[in-house]
C-alpha cells in the first residue's frame, strides 16, 4: 500500500505544539523518572526505567532534528538550495499530491525533506545539518563563542568543547543501545547503571548543543532580554512592511487602462489598502490589549502584525502573478 505522506506528516504536527518546549519538557521527565527509581533500591525496575529512558531519549532527537531541519529549509534560502546534496531525498518521488499539499499551504518543503531523512544515529544527524548548512556542526561547536544570558546554554556548550570526543562517543553508544533494546530480546545484555547514566546525559547535552548551533545559525545574536525581544519583533515587521511597501508601488505601477485589457481604478485599490491598513492595526491590538503596560505587548502586537502583512502579501502577489 502506497503510503500517504502528507497524512503522516499532517498527524506528527497534530501531536506537538512548541516542539522545543516539549523537547526540555520530555527530558526533564525522563531525569524525573530514573531519578525517582533510584529511591525504589529494585534493581530490576531501574534497570527497566534505564531502557525506557534509553529508547525515549533517541526518540526525543529524532523529534528534536526534524524540526532543526525544517526550519534550516524553511528560513534559510542557501539551506533550501544544498537540499540536492542530501542524498537520502535525492531519491524521494514528488506527486500530484504532494505538490497540492504545497500550493495550498498544507505542508512545507521542509516539512517534507524533514520527514524524509533519516536520524538513527550519530552520522545521520550530522550529516543532515552539515549538508544543509554547507559547514561542520561538530567543529563549530568545539569553537562556539557565544555567552548567553541563560546560563545553561553556556555551561551545556562548556562541557561539549572540555570534552567533544566523549560527549560524541556517548550519543554513539546510546544510538547503539537504543537499536539493540528495540530490535532484539535483549534479555542477556549487561545495564552498567552509572555508565548509562553518563551517557544519557552526554547525549542530553549534545542534544541542547546542536538546538544552540541550529538558533544561532538561523538568527545570529538573537535577542535574550525582553527589550531585545520586542525590539527584535518591531525590526521584523518593519521589513515586512518596507517589503508590503515595494510590492504595492509595484502593483499600481503596473496598471493599465487601455480597451480590452483588465482595468482595475488606482484610487479604489489604494482606499481598499488604507481600509486594510486599518484592519491589520485593529486585529494585532485587539490580541495585544490585554498586554497593555506590560513588558511584552510590543512583542504580541508587532509579531502579530508581521502575520497579517505576510498573508496580505501573498494574496497580492497571488491575485497580481507576481
Amino acid at each position: 500500500m502506497k503510503r500517504d505522506i502528507i497524512n503522516e506528516i499532517k498527524e506528527i504536527k497534530s501531536r506537538s505544539s512548541d516542539i522545543y518546549d516539549e523537547f526540555y519538557l520530555k527530558i526533564n521527565r525522563i531525569e524525573k523518572i530514573i531519578e525517582d527509581s533510584q529511591k525504589l533500591n529494585d534493581d530490576f525496575i531501574q534497570t527497566e526505567i534505564l531502557r525506557y529512558s534509553v529508547i525515549n531519549i533517541v526518540a526525543c532527537s529524532e523529534a528534536l532534528f526534524r524540526n532543526l531541519v525544517k526550519e534550516l529549509i524553511d528560513n534559510n534560502e542557501s539551506c533550501y538550495t544544498n537540499i540536492k546534496k542530501i542524498n537520502q531525498f535525492n531519491n524521494f518521488k514528488i506527486d500530484i499530491t504532494i505538490i497540492t499539499a504545497f500550493q495550498t499551504k498544507t505542508i512545507t518543503i521542509g516539512d517534507l525533506v524533514a520527514h524524509a531523512l533519516s536520524y538513527n544515529n550519530f552520522e545521520d544527524i550530522t550529516s543532515n545539518i552539515n549538508n544543509l548548512r554547507d559547514s561542520d556542526l561538530i567543529e563549530e561547536l568545539k569553537t562556539f563563542q557565544r555567552k548567553y544570558l541563560y546560563e545553561r546554554f553556556n555551561e551545556v556548550i562548556s562541557v561539549f568543547k572540555n570534552n567533544p570526543d566523549a560527549v560524541i562517543k556517548s550519543v554513539k553508544e546510546i544510538f547503539k543501545l537504543r537499536h539493540i533494546l528495540c530490535h532484539e530480546y535483549a534479555n542477556n545484555i549487561h545495564i552498567d547503571y552509572s555508565e548509562i547514566i553518563y551517557n544519557l546525559e552526554n547525549f542530553k547535552i549534545f542534544l541542547e548543543c546542536c538546538f544552540v548551533s541550529v538558533t544561532e545559525y538561523l538568527q545570529p545574536n538573537y535577542p535574550e532580554t525582553q527589550f531585545e525581544i520586542n525590539q527584535n519583533a518591531k525590526n521584523n515587521f518593519e521589513k515586512i512592511e518596507k517589503e508590503f511597501l515595494e510590492l504595492l508601488e509595484k502593483i499600481t505601477n503596473s496598471f493599465i487602462s487601455l480597451d480590452g485589457n483588465e482595468y482595475i481604478d488606482k484610487s479604489f485599490f489604494l482606499k481598499s489598502i488604507n481600509d486594510w491598513k486599518n484592519y491589520a492595526e485593529y486585529f494585532a491590538s485587539s490580541i495585544s490589549v490585554k498586554s497593555i503596560g506590560g513588558s511584552i505587548y510590543d512583542l504580541i502586537y508587532y509579531s502579530n502584525l508581521e502575520e497579517v502583512y505576510k498573508s496580505k502579501i501573498e494574496l497580492l502577489k497571488k491575485l497580481f502573478t507576481l
